[in-house]
């Protein structure tokens, strides 16, 4: 079974700059659970890029913010965005 993401959700912007990039995950896992791996995201409004995946496992959400803010970081690092 293939579940479809869960609509994207904003990384805390004090963990990336104050720049907008977004997490999602497959729609299967039920809360509080923690997802096994999530896409980071960069975009805008139905258009968002995915710019990386960040696996776990997590102890936490904020571990998974931290770890995809870090993608999202780097990667306006290296393309000025």
């Amino acid at each position: 079974m293939c579940a479809e993401p869960v609509a994207p959700v904003l990384i805390p912007k004090e963990l990336t700059n104050g720049k907008d990039a977004w997490i999602d995950y497959a729609s299967i896992v039920q809360s509080p659970a923690l997802p096994d791996t999530v896409r980071v995201l960069i975009g805008t409004g139905e258009k968002y890029n995915v710019i990386g995946v960040v696996s776990g496992p997590f102890d936490s959400w904020s571990a998974v913010n931290q770890q995809a803010a870090e993608v999202a970081n780097n990667w306006y690092d290296r393309s000025d965005g």
